[in-house]
């Protein structure tokens, strides 16, 4: 089983679509600094690699990725470490088929774009609005300080889609918004990833419960609706042109 470890509860801060309340997670090894950096990003909930831990590429993406349609999810986020007490968060993602936006609850923002020539990796911007400052991402800060793998990730709202294979139907299925969803069932006791409601056609889990040393996250879309704003998805210096715009170093280096 991949380590990971929780990285902070942020009061104020992943999938912070608009999170009163940050859940991200730390790949092992991360330091402070990229813990205060990444604290928007609790996008991740299964447990992955070290950080620096480069033995597979990016995950392959599920069928019908590149034909999801546009959609407005309200996520919730409710992490039960096994040692403290449960903690909840909220999220709006603005979810396309190479675009997700993330907004927090107290204003600052995601923006992650699939790569045009691989799609199967990604890059992010982080909107820091108290700061007037956007820092840029590359794959590799991502995969290590943030443990998002690939677009993969950010697309199945930090659903690990490797364990989709261990998952068999049970038959039971629902239809939200016109969208169907499927239950799939592991039956192994030490999945990482034992139940989900998925929706093949649109690659979008509708809940999943995650568990790993640490404890258990459970993720459920509360609210969907079809389209997004489309302000949302173009380039955040062209949204806020006053704003600086950094990459990761030089923001650490900041910080």
């Amino acid at each position: 089983m991949h380590r990971s470890r929780t990285r902070r509860f942020a009061a104020s801060s992943v999938l912070g679509a608009a999170l009163a309340a940050a859940l991200p997670v730390a790949p092992a090894g991360a330091d402070l600094a990229a813990q205060d950096a990444g604290a928007a990003a609790g996008i991740v909930l299964p447990a992955r690699r070290p950080a620096g831990d480069h033995r597979a590429g990016p995950p392959e993406l599920p069928d019908r990725a590149a034909d999801v349609r546009p959609l407005t999810l309200e996520v919730r986020i409710v992490r039960s470490p096994r040692d403290g007490r449960e903690r909840a968060a909220h999220q709006v993602i603005s979810r396309t088929a190479d675009r997700v936006h993330l907004r927090f609850e107290d204003g600052d923002e995601w923006l992650f774009a699939r790569n045009p020539v691989d799609p199967r990796r990604v890059s992010g911007l982080r909107i820091e609005h108290a700061r007037r400052t956007i820092v840029e991402h590359e794959e590799s800060d991502l995969r290590n300080r943030l443990g998002v793998r690939g677009w993969a990730d950010v697309l199945l709202l930090g659903l690990d889609v490797e364990s989709l294979a261990g998952l068999e139907p049970t038959g039971r299925t629902r239809t939200i918004r016109g969208i169907r969803f499927v239950e799939r069932l592991s039956q192994r006791a030490d999945a990482s990833v034992r139940h989900v409601w998925w929706a093949p056609e649109q690659a979008l889990p509708h809940s999943f419960v995650v568990s790993d040393p640490a404890g258990t996250s459970r993720v459920k879309v509360e609210r969907l609706r079809a389209g997004v704003d489309s302000a949302l998805l173009r380039a955040p210096s062209l949204r806020f042109p006053s704003y600086r715009v950094v990459d990761l170093a030089e923001y650490l280096e900041g910080r």
